[in-house]
C-alpha cells in the first residue's frame, strides 16, 4: 500500500515539473512574416551620408520678352510754329531757352489751369508699331509748387473738343525747374466713351488745376517704348 502511494507520489512530481517546465503554447514563437515589413523597408532605404548636402534643383528659366519695336520718331507737334495753335489759348512763341534740340517753344503764362490747347493736322498713330510705344513731350516749369493741385491730364483727341480722347496724368514727372521729358506709354492711356479715333488724331489739351507756374511746351511725339527711361 505504501509502496503504490509513493509510486504515484513520484508520478505526480514528475508530471508536474514537465508541465511547468514547457514554453506556454506560442510562447516566443514569431510568425513567418514577423518583421518583413521592416526589414523590406530597411533594404529598400539608400544608405546616406549625413555630411554630403543634398543637390540644389535647377532653377526654372524665365520667359524672354522680345524687346520693344523700334520705329522712326513720330512727330505730332514741333512747337516751331503757331500754325497749329487755332484756339487763341494765349499761346506765344518764344525762341528763349528752347527745348532740347529745337529752335522755339510754346509759352502760356500762369494762372490759368488749360496750360496748352491746339489743333492739328490729323495724325494717323495706328499704323506700324507706333501704339506699342510711349507719347513724350518736352514741357518746361518755373515754378514746382505753382504746378496744381487738382485734376490733371494730358489729353489726345479726334474731335476738336474734350470728347473721343486718350488721356494720361502727366503731372508727376515734372520733378525740376526747367525741360522735363515726360513719357507717356500707349498702354497707359486712358480712353473716353465713346472710343477715340487713333487714325486721325487732331487736338491737344494739357490742363492742371490751381496751377500758377509758367510753362512750356517743345515737341510731342511718338517714341519707342524702349526710349523711356
Amino acid at each position: 500500500m505504501k509502496r503504490k502511494y509513493l509510486i504515484k507520489t513520484i508520478a505526480f512530481i514528475l508530471l508536474s515539473a514537465l508541465l511547468f517546465s514547457a514554453p506556454a503554447c506560442g510562447e516566443n514563437e514569431k510568425p513567418d512574416d514577423a518583421g518583413a515589413g521592416t526589414e523590406a523597408a530597411e533594404e529598400a532605404a539608400p544608405a546616406t551620408d549625413p555630411t554630403t548636402p543634398e543637390p540644389t534643383p535647377e532653377p526654372t528659366p524665365r520667359p524672354t520678352r522680345p524687346p520693344p519695336p523700334v520705329f522712326e520718331e513720330l512727330v505730332i507737334l514741333d512747337c516751331a510754329t503757331l500754325d497749329a495753335n487755332k484756339l487763341g489759348n494765349k499761346i506765344t512763341l518764344t525762341d528763349e531757352d528752347p527745348a532740347p534740340g529745337l529752335a522755339s517753344s510754346w509759352y502760356s503764362p500762369g494762372p490759368g489751369d488749360v496750360i496748352f490747347q491746339a489743333v492739328f493736322a490729323p495724325v494717323d498713330v495706328t499704323k506700324g508699331d507706333y501704339m506699342t510705344g510711349a507719347v513724350k513731350a518736352w514741357i518746361w516749369c518755373d515754378d514746382l509748387d505753382g504746378l496744381g493741385t487738382g485734376d490733371t491730364q494730358f489729353e489726345l483727341c479726334t474731335k476738336t473738343n474734350d470728347a473721343q480722347e486718350n488721356n494720361w496724368n502727366w503731372r508727376d514727372q515734372i520733378n525740376e525747374v526747367g525741360w522735363n521729358a515726360v513719357y507717356m506709354p500707349w498702354d497707359d492711356a486712358r480712353e473716353s466713351d465713346p472710343e477715340p479715333d487713333n487714325s486721325s488724331l487732331t487736338y491737344i489739351r494739357i490742363y492742371s488745376v490751381g496751377r500758377t507756374a509758367n510753362f512750356k511746351l517743345g515737341r510731342v511725339s511718338i517714341v519707342p517704348y524702349g526710349e523711356i527711361p
